[in-house]
């Protein structure tokens, strides 16, 4: 960028070395070489070629012009000018005698210093984003009208002169036969009815059937959750009570994910048991809601309580009473032994 005269009117050289700076970077990293436009007394190998395909105005320059000059006379915008004929920023190279193409007019408005797009189009009929389209030189943040002080601009479409956008005013009013369905008695209304009632009837005698909609909620989504989050350590009282696995270590994350954040296509995970790192970390007197604290005495070995279990071994020799709120993780814990026990 700031090899070209164009660049140089974006950003300037110290401006370029005082970011370098900022960032701590050496302005070795960024080497540049500038070469100055030339100016109008080059040779005339410096003159610009024609546009080819002109679809506009041909146009050849005479011994005063200048792209200002052209611009006002013929309301074409400066950049427009300078983009379809190959010319300089500057418009240095612009020669008497050369052809230009003039494409399409618009009306103009000069850049002045410390306009912004939302001040020119203030009171308009036209908005910020409508100017930054017919100027593609301006850019879409319109950052950069101080670089263009001076410069003619479009202030319609090009190809218009005027812009008038007044959006049109619709006005629609409700009729007595939108309102109520239904036949109704037209005519004026009495002054003094003879006849005051209080009872209404409805004189309509054909109507829609009654429209039924009827909406099935997709459990399968919701079981094959429940399904593969049954191991998960963490039940819906340590949510409530603030504790989540964010508040274990690192190589929890891991462990816990299959069984507490499952896909619902992925298999079901097996039972196990996580470390005691891994799970919540619950105070004694932490209990599931509704329920009281288990107790820690099993029942004596020669004593089988009833109702069992389905399935329960014949072998056992300690029981346990389950209580509202138990999950068989919690109580796999609180005996030290596996799911599959």
């Amino acid at each position: 960028m700031l090899g070209s005269d164009y660049g140089r009117a974006k950003l300037q050289p110290k401006a370029f070395s005082s970011l370098l700076s900022s960032c701590s970077v050496p302005a070795t990293k960024y080497p540049y070489t500038y070469t100055s436009t030339p100016t109008a007394s080059a040779t005339a190998s410096a003159t610009p070629a024609p546009a080819k395909n002109c679809t506009g105005t041909p146009y050849t320059v005479g011994a005063s012009d200048t792209c200002k000059s052209i611009s006002q006379a013929k309301s074409i915008a400066i950049d427009r000018l300078i983009n379809d004929n190959n010319l300089d920023y500057n418009c240095s190279l612009l020669t008497s005698g050369s052809k230009l193409c003039l494409g399409l007019k618009c009306a103009l408005h000069d850049v002045v210093q410390n306009e912004t797009c939302q001040s020119i189009s203030k009171g308009k009929k036209f908005t910020s984003v409508q100017l930054t389209s017919w100027n593609p030189t301006i850019h879409t943040n319109c950052d950069n009208l101080d670089a263009m002080v001076g410069r003619s601009i479009c202030v319609t479409p090009p190809g218009y002169l005027t812009y008038d956008a007044t959006p049109l005013n619709i006005t629609q009013i409700a009729s007595m036969s939108s309102m109520f369905p239904g036949p109704y008695i037209t005519g004026s209304i009495a002054a003094s009815p003879p006849n005051i009632t209080t009872k209404w009837y409805n004189t309509q005698t054909t109507f829609l059937p009654p429209i039924t909609k009827t909406i099935t909620a997709n459990l399968t989504a919701a079981s094959l959750i429940a399904a593969r989050t049954a191991y998960c350590p963490f039940t819906s009282d340590d949510i409530l009570d603030g504790r989540s696995e964010a508040d274990l270590p690192d190589n929890c994350q891991a462990l816990l994910e299959p069984y507490c954040y499952p896909d619902p296509n992925a298999p079901v995970p097996k039972s196990t048991v996580f470390p005691a790192s891994c799970t919540p970390q619950r105070d004694a007197t932490s209990t599931p809601s509704g329920s009281t604290p288990p107790s820690a005495t099993a029942s004596p070995s020669n004593t089988k309580p009833s109702p069992l279990q389905p399935s329960t071994i014949a072998t056992c020799k300690q029981y346990y009473q389950v209580l509202s709120g138990d999950f068989c993780y919690s109580i796999a814990q609180k005996f030290s032994i596996t799911l599959d026990q």
